[in-house]
Order: structure tokens, then sequence, then C-alpha cells
């Protein structure tokens, strides 16, 4: 975490431990549960990764699972990178930036992903630079969001994917139930616009709480513990756009297309809900009364909209309907299924 920036969020009350905001002084994080207010939260709990070189896209493309090359300059994609098995090593979100891309993911990904890529790049003009010391990521969500945001940057992206150039802030409109939008910007920058953001109508958040609403969302992260656990399709990133069956090759995209085309989807993700107070780690498992019906916590926080945890899990598809599902194990608490903001389909 940038030292300037965390003695800002130090004097705005942030607690911090191990470069994540924990809460903020004077303010409850179950206040993101009122549908009134907006909430801002910092993202230092990402990393911001950026690719440059004169053949970095091209690169990229061969490699991501999702189209890099088509990708306009002012939207934003899901995207991830498989192994030649077809399993996600890492999930992010990429965009444009200057004469490169900025890779959007969690810190805990940022070596693995890297070490991971920079083997291949052999006689190409391909660089990788961690930007996280000096830009700062910040998420700004709620009921009025967008109105907000109106007054305090030039242009507010339209929809989810839409990305605005605003000078010395990008600003990312990212998938939500409310108004959800990431910016991204140097710390003067992004101090001065926190300090706009921050009113009356709006609470400073907890890491968890933005992860709890990216949860809310169907969005799936891929943390260290599930590295190589999943198909593209089980976490559902073929029905958010989150990768391309027309690109062309990729690591693992023989498998993954396979799957695709020949109805082989078996396990999909579903969002659902624990009454637990607190979180299971990703890579858990859940489950139900048959060994078939066992599946893995992808991530779960604290609900923003009551008591419990609310988790996102890969598991065969149909699990809810033919039995009972439980977290760990047939013992542990029961899973309660809750609706997904898109169609799950193949189900």
């Amino acid at each position: 975490m940038n030292e300037t920036w965390k003695r800002f969020l130090k004097d705005e009350g942030a607690i911090i431990e191990n470069g994540r905001v924990v809460t903020f002084r004077d303010h409850e994080d179950d206040l993101a549960g009122n549908g009134s207010r907006n909430i801002l939260a910092d993202l230092s709990h990402f990393s911001l990764i950026r690719v440059s070189g004169s053949d970095a896209l091209s690169f990229l493309h061969k490699q991501f699972i999702n189209d890099v090359l088509g990708l306009p300059r002012h939207r934003s994609q899901l995207n991830g990178y498989c192994t030649p098995k077809g399993r996600l090593i890492a999930t992010f979100r990429l965009l444009h930036i200057g004469d490169g891309v900025m890779l959007l993911l969690p810190s805990t990904m940022t070596s693995l992903l890297t070490r991971r890529l920079k083997p291949y790049v052999l006689r190409d003009d391909v660089r990788f630079d961690d930007s996280s010391p000096d830009l700062i990521a910040i998420g700004y969500a709620g009921p009025d969001a967008a109105i907000a945001l109106a007054a305090a940057v030039p242009e507010v992206p339209a929809g989810p994917g839409d990305v605005t150039d605003c000078g010395t802030i990008r600003v990312l409109r990212i998938p939500g139930r409310t108004p959800r939008f990431e910016l991204i910007g140097d710390v003067a920058s992004v101090k001065a616009l926190w300090k706009t953001l921050h009113t009356s109508v709006t609470d400073p958040v907890g890491a968890a709480v933005w992860d709890a609403l990216n949860i809310q969302s169907g969005t799936p992260i891929i943390y260290p513990e599930t590295t190589e656990m999943f198909l593209p399709q089980m976490i559902n990133l073929d029905l958010i756009q989150g990768v391309s069956f027309k690109k062309g090759c990729f690591p693992g995209q023989e498998i993954v297309a396979r799957t695709q085309h020949r109805g082989q989807i078996k396990r999909r993700m579903y969002y659902a809900h624990v009454r637990i107070d607190v979180p299971p780690p990703p890579g858990v498992a859940a489950q139900g009364a048959e060994e078939s019906a066992t599946g893995t916590i992808v991530a779960a926080e604290r609900s923003v909209t009551g008591p419990g945890v609310d988790l996102l899990a890969v598991l065969p598809i149909g699990s809810f309907e033919r039995t009972t599902l439980h977290l760990y194990d047939k013992d542990g608490p029961q899973i309660e299924e809750l609706s997904l903001p898109y169609e799950l389909t193949g189900n």
C-alpha cells in the first residue's frame, strides 16, 4: 500500500491490517446494507499490473481467454489465464491505459500470474510493472452513486463494462445490483476525489464490504486457494462475457471449447447464503447428502443485506434441487440458494 495513501486513510479513520482496510472508526460496515446510502472503499488489496511494450497486446491476446485485441479503449473486460488443461490460474479485469493495458487482480495473485506468464515472453517486447505503488484504486457504489459521481468527474460510464478517461482519473463501471464503480488515479487525484465523494450520505467501509458486493454481483475471482481448480464455464465466465470462443487459440482452448460446444458443462457457480458469522476461506468444501454433490467455495464474505454470510460456490448443476447442501461436510451449516443477477443457463 502506498505510504502517502495509507497515512491519508488513517487520518480518515481507517483501521488497516496487512495492507487491507478492515473498517473505519465511527462507521459500521453493516450500514452498507442500508439501500439509501452510498459506500466508498479502498481497493489496495487489489494490485494494478501494467503490461506494456510493442508486443504486449498480441502477446496477451494469445495467452488470455478473452479477446484482448478486440477490446475497445472505452471498455474493460473480465478475463483469465488457463493452464494447458483449461483450468484457470487467475481471473482479472483488463482495460487499456496509455500504450498498454492494466490488470486488476487480488494482490495475493500478482506474483503467481506474472511468474507463469513471463517464461513465454521470449523475444517479444513485453514488460510487466506493478503500478500499485504509484496508482490508487477505490470503489464507489450505491443507489445514488452515478448521480454523485457525475458532480465529481467530467464523464460517468453509462453501463457495466464502460470506461471513461477523466484526465488523471480512470473510471470503470462494473456489474452490481446497484451502480458500482472503480476509480484509478494518482494519489493526489484520488485523495481529492475521495474527499469530494465522502459526504453525509456516503459511508467509508472496509475491503470486505466491497468484496461482498462483488459476490452479490455474481462475479468470480480466483484466489491462491482455488487456482487451477476450475474451467471458465464452472465459474460462469461464458455467461458474463469473460471468455471468447471466437478469438482463436489460448492455453487450454481445446478443452474449454469442447466443454462448451459438446454440452459437457456439469458444474456451475451458484450464489448462496449461510447462517454463520465467520466467512469460510476460498477452496473449502460444500457437501450434500450424496457424495456426487460435493462442491467448492469460490469466495465468501459477511452479507451486506443482513446477518450471515453470502458466498459463491461451484456445484454440480441441479444440486439444490436434488439434496440439502452444507458447508464443510454433511453436518455443517446449511447452504441456502440465492438468485444470481443473470440467468444460469445449462441448469
